[in-house]
């Protein structure tokens, strides 16, 4: 069955049925739906060599993981491509996902996908305050969305979880339960996410009347090793160790409680620990980790659903999602610490 045999069948245009089959802008989620359960019904499938053929368009939407990933599984980029999925689903397209290694690697992928594979968009994340990555794609004319903000003035579809709510609202919390020695274990300090949550985290140690510059902030990678190395060298600085923790993600908060316990120590009884991103392994860290949600799965489907609607023709959306705190026991107040 043709594209236009299969839309007189359900009396709707042609346009309007290619549209919706797409995933593009300008279609009703009501007459989207509607489209897909009668090409079920029909057993329409789109020819889609056919279509590659005439448009000239690959169908392909290119996935840069970049490093350090840690292979493919991380629980970030797992939930990250489940969501792009999720979006892709009732689409032609498919995508291609690549992990890169290294900076210059990177580079590389991004320029296999768009020259040698001519993907039709690309969507990365861990984005950074000027980005090469941004600077080779406006250059080459190729659509693409970010899971996180960047200073690129290029207008481009973006999703980001605000982390300065996550280091504002953590020093808030930890300040309001008698901590007055909190320490910020932050993600590698050339992505932007990182830069919110310190800013975030000054600015609440301002509102709690403490001073931001008397506050231990330290970056490492963001995985567990990273955690670890950051907790290791907080642990070896000189003076009275920090009663309160926030770390940049509940990996790097999982490494932190590992170096914790290697020194003698445990979370939740000498030192309380906030992470980031409320993963399922949260639940099951002794003591169960306070940490704050990161629908990265949401963030994942909405950048895929906004690089389509780029190429559909709509203009650049921004979306900013505001994270919020799940409270478990890793983060008692400082009355109820072994040292207090």
């Amino acid at each position: 069955m043709k594209l236009r045999d299969f839309a007189a069948a359900i009396g709707l245009a042609p346009g309007t049925v290619s549209r919706a089959l797409n995933g593009y802008a300008g279609v009703s989620a009501g007459t989207r739906a509607r489209v897909l359960a009668e090409a079920e019904r029909l057993g329409y499938r789109p020819d889609r060599l056919g279509r590659m053929l005439r448009t000239g368009r690959s169908e392909t939407i290119g996935v840069l993981l970049s490093p350090p990933q840690g292979g493919f599984n991380n629980p970030f980029f797992v939930d990250w491509l489940e969501g792009i999925d999720r979006a892709l689903a009732a689409t032609p397209f498919t995508m291609i996902v690549t992990a890169a290694h290294s900076a210059a690697d990177e580079m590389a992928r991004l320029a296999r996908l768009t020259a040698t594979i001519g993907v039709e968009g690309v969507l990365f994340a861990r984005t950074r305050r000027e980005d090469p990555r941004i600077a080779f794609l406006e250059r080459e004319g190729v659509p693409f969305a970010t899971l996180g903000r960047t200073a690129a003035t290029c207008p481009h579809p973006w999703v980001d979880i605000d982390h300065a709510v996550v280091g504002r609202e953590a020093a808030l919390r930890l300040a309001a339960r008698g901590h007055r020695r909190i320490a910020l274990l932050n993600t590698a300090e050339e992505l932007m996410y990182s830069r919110h949550a310190m800013d975030g985290f000054r600015e609440g140690l301002r509102q709690a009347g403490l001073d931001p510059r008397a506050a231990p902030v330290l970056h490492d990678a963001p995985t567990e090793a990273g955690g670890e190395a950051a907790m290791r060298a907080l642990l070896a600085r000189p003076g009275p160790r920090p009663t309160a923790l926030l770390c940049g993600n509940d990996l790097m908060a999982a490494g932190a409680m590992r170096a914790l316990a290697a020194a003698g120590l445990r979370a939740g009884a000498d030192m309380a620990v906030i992470g980031c991103n409320d993963h399922p392994m949260c639940t099951m860290l002794d003591p169960p980790l306070t940490s704050f949600t990161a629908p990265v799965g949401h963030a994942g489907e909405r950048c895929a659903r906004l690089l389509l609607d780029l190429l559909g023709g709509a203009a650049p959306v921004a979306e900013l999602i505001a994270p919020r705190l799940v409270a478990r026991a890793s983060d008692p107040p400082l009355a109820e610490l072994r040292a207090a």
